[in-house]
């Protein structure tokens, strides 16, 4: 589910390459600008979401956090495991391992502006925040850790829960290339929205 919602938000957030009308009806929209008269809307939405977000974050972290090593023997033990049993998957769940750890560190900053700052959302407030303030620094490893972690995850979930039963040995790597595509087409977009952002942001200031 978080892995949707990602997509989800990044298709929204790169709206501005279309244009910066089409962001800021985005934003606007999310805030419920449409019920009211002046169009200000409600910013405290964006505020709950994003306390949801982190609410999911959470749990999914600790149960997450339970499957990992939890000393530096048993990450020892895990690289010597894989040494010998060279699999792909296993290596798809170090990188999810490794992915989750990076987001487990640069998300909270980003859920603690949209939670306290719901009303810098826009095309211009972005842009600003994200040129003027550096936020490019944390938003670029952000968005690969991030894509990369959620093409890996539906990957293995998908696999493990057998969505789609196929009795065919091209799957699993046709599967595996489904997922390459797909982080690379997500991490290509959001690149591309972040560009824009700055490029607007260095021109607002």
């Amino acid at each position: 589910m978080l892995a949707l919602f990602l997509w989800v938000h990044l298709i929204l957030v790169s709206s501005i390459l279309i244009s910066q009308d089409a962001m800021r009806w985005v934003a606007k929209t999310m805030e419920l600008a449409f019920l009211t008269e002046d169009g200000s809307g409600f910013p405290v939405i964006v505020s709950l979401i994003a306390a949801a977000i982190f609410a999911l974050f959470v749990i999914h972290t600790v149960l997450a956090c339970r499957k990992l090593p939890s000393s530096f023997i048993q990450w020892r033990k895990l690289r010597q495991q894989m040494q010998i049993v060279d699999h792909g998957d296993t290596r798809f769940w170090l990188v999810q391992a490794i992915t989750g750890i990076v987001i487990l560190f640069l998300l909270p900053p980003h859920l603690f502006v949209m939670l306290t700052q719901p009303d810098s959302i826009g095309p211009v407030k972005s842009s600003i925040r994200i040129y003027e303030q550096g936020f490019w620094l944390l938003y670029l490893p952000l968005l690969v850790a991030a894509e990369i972690h959620a093409a890996v995850g539906l990957y293995r979930v998908w696999l493990k829960w057998n969505l789609i039963p196929v009795n065919s040995p091209h799957f699993r790597p046709r599967l595996a290339t489904v997922k390459n595509v797909l982080s690379c087409v997500f991490i290509i977009i959001g690149c591309a929205a972040l560009v824009r952002y700055i490029q607007i942001g260095m021109a607002s200031v």
